[in-house]
């Protein structure tokens, strides 16, 4: 057994032979070993960390830009279509005001509107007290007002309506059953009977809103047939009639089914879209500023709009707009409310500019401007502001 422990016994003997040699390492280079591996994990880790938050930061930094570019991307689509089939150029098809009470102070309001049909044609009066459910469309009694005349009627099923009536009467019905073919007389009509899966009838509504044609409108729930009273007097079923004690609208002006959609900033950073004032929904958080400017000239035959004297005060000169109304007084050709207290030719538009301030900067600092123009350090987080600015030309303006 004795061999087994011969290796064993020779290194013990020469590790105890060499305690007190020169061979190994003192205390104090096992310390200096120590600091410098100390340092050198220590700048591995810093660089480490500086590369992690500087890879978190541009992470950050690119989903708020992808996010900021998505919402704006939403509103340019919605401007792009403002105004389709709908030619009265006093119509409020873009309306940009100051934010409302209980939004984000500062804010601008946009409201966009487009028309979902052809217009139906006003065949009665509406007084500033008319306050009846049912709106004529169709009288062949109006032989001056050639749009109130029946044309050519549609049959479905049993019932027979005018052409016009007929398509805005297919675009309420789709909101019930958008496969629907309203155009088949062997079709079981949803629109007018109980649907097996839902308890009522005519839960369907379109927006819609008759116009003065000049710059004034009453907006309402087009909501059903409402029959005839004579076999070529048609009416609509109307709810919630919109206000105007000062205004008749009278025989032949347009009635439009419309999608309307309002894009606002809470108070709180929540950027909210509504559609057809069925409720708000948050399409971003975190935002801080929300501005809306339109670009227009004085005429639509400017096509140089910086020859304009950004100086001047006239007003109602050709090409010149008022200070008064200018986004900054030295720039003539953005002004930040439209269609709001001044009636506007929403066919004058050049183009509609959207900002979107984010209330946090890429680092997660809050980023609100400060009120003292001297804060330095306010100034150093605005620049860190991540901000998307776009443009849209409302495409419709060259309709005819």
């Amino acid at each position: 057994m004795a061999p087994k422990y011969t290796i064993l016994k020779v290194l013990i003997h020469n590790s105890s032979k060499g305690h007190n040699s020169k061979q190994g390492f003192t205390l104090l280079e096992l310390i200096a070993g120590l600091v410098m591996m100390v340092i050198v994990s220590s700048l591995a880790l810093n660089a480490f960390v500086n590369a992690s938050t500087s890879f978190n930061k541009d992470k950050r930094n690119i989903e708020s830009n992808q996010n900021l570019t998505a919402v704006l991307e939403i509103i340019g689509n919605d401007i792009r279509q403002s105004g389709e089939q709908i030619n009265d150029p006093q119509f409020p098809v873009i309306k940009i005001e100051p934010a409302a009470t209980g939004d984000m102070s500062g804010s601008s309001k946009i409201t966009i509107r487009r028309a979902l049909t052809s217009p139906l044609t006003l065949c009665e009066d509406i007084a500033p007290t008319f306050a009846a459910t049912k709106i004529t469309v169709t009288d062949d009694t109006k032989t001056s007002f050639a749009n109130c005349l029946p044309g050519t009627p549609v049959t479905v099923g049993a019932i027979v309506r005018p052409a016009p009536l007929k398509e805005a009467r297919d675009k309420r019905c789709q909101l019930d059953d958008p496969n629907g073919d309203y155009s088949s007389p062997t079709t079981t009509d949803f629109c007018l009977t109980t649907k097996p899966t839902l308890p009522d009838p005519d839960l369907e509504q379109v927006l819609a809103a008759v116009s003065d044609q000049a710059g004034n409108m009453r907006t309402f729930k087009y909501v059903d047939d409402g029959g005839t009273t004579t076999p070529s007097k048609y009416q609509i079923d109307i709810t919630g009639l919109s206000p105007d004690p000062t205004t008749t609208y009278i025989t032949g002006k347009p009635i439009y089914l419309i999608e309307e959609r309002v894009y606002t900033l809470a108070s709180d950073g929540s950027f909210k879209l509504n559609i057809d004032n069925k409720g708000a929904a948050t399409l971003i958080k975190g935002i801080a500023q929300f501005k809306v400017s339109a670009r227009v000239y004085g005429d639509k035959t400017t096509k140089n709009p910086d020859a304009i004297d950004p100086a001047s005060t006239i007003v109602g000169t050709t090409n010149v707009l008022p200070l008064s109304r200018r986004c900054v007084s030295t720039i003539p050709y953005y002004i930040c409310q439209f269609n709001n207290a001044t009636v506007d030719d929403w066919k004058t538009l050049q183009g509609v500019k959207v900002e979107l301030d984010a209330k946090y900067d890429s680092t997660g600092r809050a980023s609100e401007s400060s009120t003292n123009p001297g804060d330095i350090a306010q100034v150093a987080k605005d620049k860190e502001k991540l901000k998307a600015i776009a443009e849209y030309f409302p495409r419709n303006v060259l309709s005819k």
